[in-house]
């Protein structure tokens, strides 16, 4: 084996005096220039979304709760049985839908349920009785109509 000479005091490599590894790494020239290898980068991109999202019709929709409601399927069925939505969708569409379904029910029901909590201090005969006091005697004060 032979040894390799090489000229160390080269002026693209300094080492001459160089003593540690961050000062040959701060007087050492870039390989590459960076600026513009982000520039092509950046001109390569196309800008494009990741995902594409289907996009559906209110006939789909409304095909889709047909099969649900008038023909008596589940989500499952009428999903296999449109063939144009995904199944994701028809199952958050069945939960959208049933949850309002739900919260009107619970409207529905909150009007006859009792409340639960401190009663009202004026009950339905006493505002009847203010009422007709009023109706009868406009100038009359809340004092005056609860003497009576």
């Amino acid at each position: 084996m032979q040894a390799v000479e090489m000229d160390v005091d080269d002026e693209t490599f300094p080492l001459g005096n160089i003593t540690n590894y961050n000062t040959y790494v701060d007087r050492k020239p870039p390989e590459k220039d960076l600026t513009t290898i982000k520039e092509k980068n950046i001109k390569n991109k196309k800008y494009e979304p990741k995902t594409e999202f289907n996009s559906y019709t209110d006939k789909d929709k409304a095909r889709f709760f047909i099969l649900i409601y008038d023909h008596g399927k589940n989500p499952n069925q009428a999903w296999k049985a449109h063939g144009h939505i995904s199944r994701t969708t028809a199952y958050s569409w069945y939960a959208k839908d049933q949850r309002k379904v739900n919260k009107e029910i619970a409207d529905d029901e909150e009007s006859s349920v009792k409340r639960a909590g401190r009663p009202k201090l004026l009950n339905e005969d006493h505002t009847k009785h203010l009422k007709q006091e009023f109706k009868d005697n406009p100038s009359v004060t809340v004092e005056q109509a609860q003497v009576l």
